[in-house]
């Protein structure tokens, strides 16, 4: 089980998702965040570099 380490994208709490689970909650306003789009989110910005 690993954590993923993200922003709330409502309040901007930081959150830590189990990443054996579909979904979190954001523990300060509540906000659910499904961790497909986080990942989807995570690929897509790290993507767009290019290493050398």
């Amino acid at each position: 089980m690993a954590m993923i380490a993200i922003k709330c994208p409502q309040c901007g709490a930081d959150i830590q998702l189990d990443d054996s689970r579909e979904f979190g909650f954001c523990n300060y306003c509540g906000t659910k965040v499904m961790q497909d789009i986080v990942l989807l989110c995570l690929s897509t910005f790290f993507s767009s570099y290019s290493i050398l």
